[in-house]
């Protein structure tokens, strides 16, 4: 059988003004606890970017380089054509360093997407 509740305490003005200055706290503490929330997702978002975000800006990025460096051997020539250079020869071997650079530039999705690269990096070094 259940016990009967126990009257309550009469208020007095004493207990209404602690009463009042309890709930003061406590809702000063909730809006603290909900603006510090709000701030660490906020700073979380920040930190993460969408893959795709990341593929489309590197993309953008990276065609002029690509065109930029497959530029470079037939300026070079126009610059030294005159010259006594072996211009045939120097356009053929910076061409050579412009395609190896191409490569490793190409190879660049696969060393982003892969979370051991570094290591990888480090072996081939």
């Amino acid at each position: 059988m259940r016990r009967p509740k126990l009257p309550r305490r009469p208020e007095t003005v004493e207990s209404a003004e602690l009463g009042e200055d309890y709930l003061r706290r406590r809702k000063a503490l909730l809006e603290l606890k909900y603006k510090r929330e709000a701030m660490l997702l906020a700073c979380d978002r920040d930190k993460l970017i969408e893959r795709e975000l990341v593929e489309h800006q590197s993309a953008y990025l990276l065609i002029p380089l690509r065109q930029k460096i497959l530029g470079i051997p037939s300026k070079l020539g126009h610059h030294f054509g005159n010259g006594e250079l072996p211009v045939p020869e120097v356009v053929d071997y910076v061409r050579t360093l412009v395609q190896a650079a191409l490569t490793e530039v190409s190879n660049l999705p696969v060393t982003v997407s892969d979370p051991h690269w570094l290591e990888k990096t480090e072996d081939e070094g």
